[in-house]
């Protein structure tokens, strides 16, 4: 399921069109109960939501996996950017009830050398909808924690090694990351 607030413009009908041509499912977050029935007919769910209100937006992210958020616009600020700091507290505080999947920035907790001579970014770059979980934790070489969910960062089982992460979003350390370990390809040994 996929939750899209700003379904009602161009850019969220855009997305919306596109997820129900794939058959995938959809669930429009309005805020005007009016164009609910449109919405409906086209074979989404509906949910309601000002995005203001955090414990409405968590109920309308509640099993999804994934959310797009498009702030409202607001054509006359008041000074500090009252309105858009507020629906960003709410949209957070929606986001994190809800447990949407993570999309951002984590620090890696290392257990041993995955691979000699590569050494594992510290903070690395995610854009996950779901985590892999190995059938036995003595292939995982990194954790991160996301909130309180702990999951592999760097699996390695003999001379094959995975990331959950994209190194090549991870900024420096994440392209050292990719480049070492493609250097590193000829010497691989497994590691106990």
């Amino acid at each position: 399921m996929f939750a899209i607030t700003g379904i009602t413009g161009q850019v969220g009908g855009q997305l919306a069109d596109r997820l129900l041509a794939g058959r995938r499912p959809v669930r429009a977050v309005l805020r005007d109960p009016a164009r609910a029935a449109a919405w409906t007919a086209r074979g989404c769910e509906v949910a309601l939501a000002a995005m203001d209100d955090a414990a409405a937006l968590a109920a309308a992210f509640a099993g999804v996996e994934a959310a797009f958020v498009l702030l409202p616009p607001t054509f006359d600020p008041t000074p500090g950017f009252v309105e858009a700091r507020r629906f960003v507290a709410a949209v957070s505080t929606a986001l994190r009830a809800a447990r949407v999947p993570h999309i951002g920035w984590n620090a890696v907790e290392t257990l041993r050398a995955h691979v000699p001579a590569v050494a594992t970014p510290e903070m690395v770059y995610y854009a996950n909808g779901f985590a892999c979980r190995p059938a036995s934790e003595s292939v995982v070489a990194a954790w991160t924690t996301h909130e309180t969910d702990r999951f592999p960062a760097i699996v390695q089982a003999g001379t094959a090694v995975g990331v959950q992460f994209h190194p090549e979003k991870s900024s420096t350390p994440g392209v050292r990351f990719l480049r070492e370990l493609l250097a590193s390809t000829p010497t691989w040994r497994s590691t106990p």
